[in-house]
């Protein structure tokens, strides 16, 4: 209890920090310049309005600036390469509908804000599918251009938004660097100083490898944005950043806001056609289960263990032939059924290979194929 109490009030410092930005001065923002600043701001001005550049005021200077360190030369070229970026842009932003798939299956949610009052991006990243990763790009670069025009209408308010990536169940099939890569290229190079901080939640181990990598793309200022959150209590600490009815459920929260609401909002319910699409389309974890039989472990039909095994005649090794009914990704070499009793003796009269002579002396592992609690017949091993 006590080190629980004393990780929350290190964490409510940390949250003040990126609620605030408490751990750098202010400076370099309107009202707050020195003298060489603000020379610096009304040259850059000079060189845009020469270059007919249009949309660069004083605030959006500054960003340039505060993220070039105020050096003219750098804070030019920054700018050049953004208006050629936004050359190949579409004049028309792409309808919402267009990313009714990444929304279906629960993967972003533009909606929210945190407690500083800046708006939020939320990244589910156990629903995302590496396949449809330039569909998601494009998602991303379209909600970074409508906050950042929504907070260019209320120059009064926070001209930075926040991002959450939440990695809770995030499998390797869900690893998606390209999509990481198009985001921090977009906030970085074309929206700069537009990140007010970035959480990311219950990152698995292996992400560890990942961030090095990725901070590898940041600045330093940036790095200093991004925070950790997982182990025991990590809503309780999403909630010194977030109130409640800005999160979702899953994150702790009462906000009925859900990207699946989100999106039939605004687009009105999906059509029977493509729901049923959507359904039926395989998911990425759908298709990791079917790369593990792809290995070579591949089991028979469901209560077909007296079936004989085909004969490779080429080169007259043992293989399981492929069945259409593929078991769960668990099993992997292993066959579980409501009737442990019954498989038993099934394999006993084929002579085929089992863990144990006598039947589970456990009753209640029938129900449960993965009742670690007693022991449970191994299936038929194919030899290779």
């Amino acid at each position: 209890m006590m080190g629980s109490m004393m990780a929350d009030e290190k964490f409510r410092s940390t949250a003040s920090m990126l609620l605030h930005h408490t751990d750098y001065d202010h400076s370099g923002h309107l009202g707050k310049l020195t003298r060489p600043e603000e020379k610096a701001l009304e040259k850059v001005k000079g060189l845009c309005a020469a270059a007919g550049y249009e949309g660069f005021g004083d605030r959006e200077c500054l960003r340039y600036l505060r993220a070039r360190g105020f050096h003219v030369d750098g804070t030019m070229q920054m700018i050049r390469a953004t208006v050629e970026w936004r050359k190949n842009q579409p004049v028309t932003p792409p309808p919402l509908s267009k990313f009714r798939e990444l929304y279906e299956r629960g993967e972003c949610l533009p909606h929210g804000r945190d407690k500083a009052g800046r708006l939020t991006y939320f990244q589910f990243s156990r629903n995302h599918d590496p396949d449809t990763s330039a569909l998601s790009a494009e998602n991303v670069l379209n909600v970074m251009r409508n906050f950042a025009a929504e907070c260019d209408k209320h120059p009064e308010g926070p001209e930075q938004f926040s991002v959450v990536f939440d990695m809770t169940g995030m499998a390797s099939e869900n690893r998606d660097p390209h999509l990481i890569r198009a985001l921090v290229d977009c906030l970085q190079n074309h929206h700069p100083e537009r990140l007010g901080m970035c959480v990311i939640i219950n990152a698995p181990p292996s992400f560890n490898v990942m961030w090095a990598l990725y901070r590898t793309w940041l600045s330093p200022r940036t790095v200093r944005k991004v925070t950790f959150i997982g182990g025991y209590g990590w809503q309780r600490k999403l909630r010194l950043l977030f109130d409640e009815d800005q999160l979702v459920p899953c994150l702790g929260g009462t906000s009925p806001v859900t990207p699946q609401a989100y999106i039939n909002e605004r687009c009105g319910p999906p059509s029977r056609g493509v729901a049923a699409q959507a359904r039926a389309k395989p998911t990425a974890a759908d298709k990791w289960r079917r790369s593990w039989w792809t290995l070579g472990v591949e089991m028979e039909e469901k209560r077909r263990f007296n079936s004989p095994v085909p004969q490779r005649k080429d080169h007259g090794l043992r293989k399981v032939d492929p069945s259409p009914y593929r078991q769960s990704w668990w099993s992997l070499g292993f066959e579980f059924d409501k009737a442990p009793l019954t498989i038993h003796e099934k394999r006993a009269e084929g002579g085929t290979r089992a863990a144990s002579a006598a039947p589970p002396p456990y009753p209640s592992a029938q129900g449960h194929p993965l009742m670690w609690g007693g022991p449970v017949a191994m299936a038929a091993v194919p030899v290779w």
